[in-house]
């Protein structure tokens, strides 16, 4: 029961299994994406000899422990080679500013009174003598104040470190720049070397920094493995840079992430799930038929398997790439010739993603296989003869050469070994993708009991044996039918519908006639009409009988 309403049996079981279906299909392309992140497992330990040659299967750059040691090694060279910072104290220059000023101001002010001479600190202090004051007293203090600020201030701004004979040197070289006479030159200069003091202290927060600035600078030492270089050989015994190398390659005592599996079976379940809601939304005649969804989930099966062998192939990614011979093209050509054009395009491109998502989210790959498939769609459009197909191959793989020389010159390949041998694969791609659809075409048609134009061609043949028998028993039915084909082609035609499907049916829609030909006006060509010796109930019966006749012959 299901809202109350039972569901006829018939259609249970045809849901249930068109369901068991999905999930077996789902499945298996889940497994089949997440094969390539399965990592290949190696357990060996320290000491233990190797029982196969490893190689690396693919580029990498990573830090062994020895090149962790270089590196701290080479940091603390390089934070040993750094010089101390030091940084001027602002405070003890105020100081030493303010000192200057409080002493000149305090000779201006006593400058009138002789007799304070003696109390000052500064003669007091032996700095200055009677005699020193005296000759002050004679010149502008305010000037000499000027000179002997902006001489501190220039000592200052350098830094003071310690207070010596080249700091001596240093201020009379300063003060010989002033016209100054010796005695007061020398006088100020005493003034200034008693009042200075080291401004200079050791700034360990910028010594640090410079340290730090030195040491961000440094390349950390790298070790490089290229794709299929051996790890270890066969019968080596195993170090621990063999261990540290395959564990950089996730090689060893690797745990398969279920995450990421449950994660595959999310996303492809999703997309099966737009797959279906797109063909019930658009195309209802598709979506009533089970047969549709699993030539559907079959053909994505086959083509993502062999998109998975194909990645198995070993080959120098400076020679070639295999991955330009998925078949991508299987899917729009079948979906164009066996289901509807409007569902190709959209059915390529959820094949395309899954298939990137095989090779790791390979940007380049999903190019190739969306312009690709686009392409395919374009050309293989009411294409109703076979050789119309094989020359849509030849032109798929033309269009696939371009889209791998313009990959290469985008990825600034200059081998051209890989031009050649790349664009070999894409053409060949096209043509075999093409030859191979055509020769199991028939397989699948009569599988999943589908008719496809070719077949329709076939059928619609004038020398078929139904035909032909039609033409020799009921000539004037045989004509009938050529004259209803062409207007039903050219009805078609012109409501873009099916025109090969209107021929043929066209052809074949009064072969119940064979059975009585006579009976029908279009045979008798003069003879005496057989209805007028039966009741016109006998003559609507046997009239009407022509179709279940017809298709009885059928």
């Amino acid at each position: 029961m299901l809202l109350g309403l039972k569901l006829p049996k018939s259609k249970i079981i045809s849901f249930i299994s068109k369901l068991i279906v999905i999930i077996f299909i789902i499945t298996s392309i889940s497994f089949i994406i997440f094969s390539p992140y399965i990592p290949t497992n190696i357990e060996w330990r320290v000491g233990q000899v190797a029982s196969q040659t490893i190689t690396s299967p693919y580029d990498i750059q990573f830090e062994t422990q020895e090149d962790r040691l270089k590196t701290e090694r080479l940091k603390k060279k390089r934070a040993n080679i750094i010089a101390p910072v030091y940084s001027i104290n602002e405070s003890i220059n105020k100081n030493i500013d303010t000192n200057i000023k409080d002493l000149f101001d305090y000779l201006k002010s006593i400058k009138t009174r002789p007799s304070l001479i003696y109390k000052s600190r500064w003669y007091k202090a032996g700095i200055l003598s009677v005699s020193d004051l005296r000759k002050l007293f004679k010149e502008d203090l305010s000037a000499l104040r000027f000179i002997t600020v902006n001489t501190v201030n220039k000592l200052l701004l350098d830094g003071i470190d310690q207070v010596d004979e080249s700091l001596v040197l240093k201020v009379n070289q300063v003060l010989l720049k002033d016209d100054l006479s010796p005695d007061i030159r020398n006088i100020l200069s005493e003034i200034i070397i008693s009042t200075v003091k080291p401004n200079l202290y050791f700034d360990i927060e910028k010594t640090n920094q410079e340290i730090s600035k030195e040491i961000k600078s440094i390349t950390p030492f790298k070790t490089t493995i290229k794709e299929g270089q051996p790890i270890v050989y066969k019968g080596e015994v195993v170090t621990e840079n063999h261990i540290e190398i395959l564990k950089a390659l996730n090689m060893y005592d690797a745990k398969i992430s279920f995450l990421k599996l449950f994660g595959i079976i999310l996303l492809v379940s999703l997309l099966f799930i737009i797959i279906e809601r797109t063909i019930y939304f658009t195309l209802p005649r598709i979506y009533a038929s089970n047969k549709y969804a699993i030539l559907i989930y079959c053909t994505f099966l086959v083509v993502i398997l062999i998109a998975r062998l194909l990645e198995l192939i070993p080959v120098s990614k400076n020679i070639g790439e295999f991955q330009f011979m998925i078949p991508i093209l299987i899917v729009p050509m079948i979906t164009t010739l066996l289901i509807s054009e409007n569902l190709a395009i959209f059915l390529g491109l959820i094949a395309a993603i899954l298939i990137s998502f095989m090779y790791k989210g390979n940007f380049s790959l999903l190019c190739y296989l969306v312009v690709s498939l686009v392409i395919t769609v374009f050309v293989t459009y009411k294409t109703y003869r076979r050789f119309d197909q094989i020359k849509a191959g030849y032109l798929i793989g033309l269009v696939n050469v371009v889209i791998i020389i313009s990959l290469g010159l985008f990825k600034e390949v200059t081998l051209p070994l890989w031009y050649i041998f790349n664009c070999l694969l894409g053409f060949l791609n096209g043509v075999l993708s093409s030859m191979i659809l055509i020769a199991f075409i028939p397989y699948i048609e009569s599988i999943f009991h589908i008719t496809t134009p070719q077949t329709l061609l076939e059928q619609a043949n004038l020398n078929h044996p139904l035909l032909k028998q039609l033409m020799l028993t009921a000539p004037g039915t045989y004509q009938h039918s050529l004259m209803v084909a062409n207007l039903a082609e050219a009805a078609a035609e012109a409501i873009n519908a099916d025109p090969i499907l209107a021929r043929a049916g066209a052809y074949f829609h009064d072969i119940g006639k064979l059975k009585r030909p006579l009976f029908y006006v279009e045979n008798q060509f003069g003879l005496d009409n057989p209805h007028k010796n039966l009741s016109p109930r006998l003559s609507k019966i046997i009239i009407q009988s022509h179709v279940p006749d017809g298709l009885y012959l059928a």
